[in-house]
């Protein structure tokens, strides 16, 4: 349920992002300059690599430099530099631009999909093993009165 639901701020972000951008904006052929690596250390040791383009595009004959920080992937060969790759931006301001292809905004679009799945389904079981553990707390606290009434009675 948290990890379904804990995604779902990032992941509609970026489809507002994306949909926003969709209605406006302009989809521009764009080339990956650099890769962005950063790398964190989960919980338990874990380790995660997140990697994002930094896009160069030509808008009204301006060379536009965009990090799309937000479209990243945890595989480093998604992005490779001198790629071309399509981003869709905003015209009134350049630097605001997101994953132009239609495969990208599909991926957004799922990605919200599997976090409100992921969290429907873990609020089901949740609230569904409630119920469960309330009767077997309340059946050990009754054993317990019996078993202390028993051993009060034998004068134990």
């Amino acid at each position: 349920m948290f990890v379904g639901f804990g995604n779902l701020p990032n992941d509609t972000g970026r489809a507002n992002l994306t949909s926003s951008l969709a209605a406006t904006g302009h989809v521009e052929k764009g080339t990956t300059t650099s890769v962005k690596d950063h790398t964190s250390t989960g919980r338990w040791g874990t380790i995660y690599h997140q990697y994002w383009p930094i896009v160069r595009i030509d808008v009204d004959g301006e060379t536009r430099v965009v990090s799309l920080r937000t479209f990243w992937s945890d595989r480093l060969e998604e992005f490779v530099p001198g790629q071309p790759i399509d981003v869709l931006y905003d015209p009134s301001r350049p630097t605001v631009a997101a994953l132009g292809s239609p495969a990208a905004q599909a991926l957004v679009a799922h990605d919200v999909r599997i976090d409100l799945t992921a969290g429907i389904i873990g609020a089901v079981l949740f609230l569904t093993g409630l119920p469960t553990w309330a009767w077997v707390f309340r059946r050990n606290a009754k054993a317990k009165r019996i078993h202390d009434a028993d051993a009060a009675a034998r004068g134990y």
